[in-house]
């Protein structure tokens, strides 16, 4: 809101290594809650407990390999920074929003669930990163490079490609209906 009515208060920041330190920091602060939960899991033997663990430790994963890493390294990798980050937090929002909602019961074989979804969660995070890095040069950028910058504009304006607009709305919803189920 104040970014909005405020022409003074930049709606962005030009400092790569400090975008490089947030989200770095952002993904290990997740590691250390997913690791925490994973650790009540361990007493409890819960799929809520579980699926929690496996949700923040998607979103930390997704953010060290596919945003975290690829600023840091300042290799041009296309589209790659913009869609695999998306698509890794959607599956992290998903994860998240199913252990807001889902039955605490007791698994059976809590070591074998643990192993099996975070095997299943990596492979989907490495078939994310893989299919992504092979298609990053024939997806649409996620903002129009032609654009001006939102302060030449007066205020900030939502603008991208529809998809990642309508993912991050998504993410933004079941990051809510996280937030309720919790």
């Amino acid at each position: 809101l104040v970014v909005s009515l405020v022409s003074a208060v930049r709606f962005t920041y030009d400092a790569p290594a400090l975008h490089v330190f947030l989200e770095t920091a952002g993904a290990l602060i997740a590691l250390l809650a997913a690791y925490l939960v994973f650790g009540r899991f361990r007493a409890s033997s819960r799929l809520d407990d579980l699926m929690l663990s496996c949700g923040l430790a998607v979103l930390s994963a997704s953010t060290l390999f596919f945003s975290s890493l690829p600023a840091a390294s300042e290799l041009d990798m296309g589209h790659f920074p913009t869609w695999a980050p998306l698509l890794g937090r959607l599956l992290g929002a998903l994860f998240l929003t199913y252990a807001a909602f889902c039955p605490g019961t007791k698994l059976r074989h809590p070591r074998r669930s643990a192993l099996v979804l975070f095997a299943a969660a990596g492979l989907l995070l490495t078939a994310i990163g893989v299919v992504i890095a092979l298609v990053a040069e024939r997806l649409p950028a996620g903002l129009d490079p032609t654009l001006a910058p939102p302060e030449a504009l007066g205020r900030p304006h939502l603008h991208g490609h529809p998809a990642v607009l309508g993912v991050q709305f998504l993410l933004a919803f079941l990051y809510a209906a996280a937030a309720v189920g919790f």
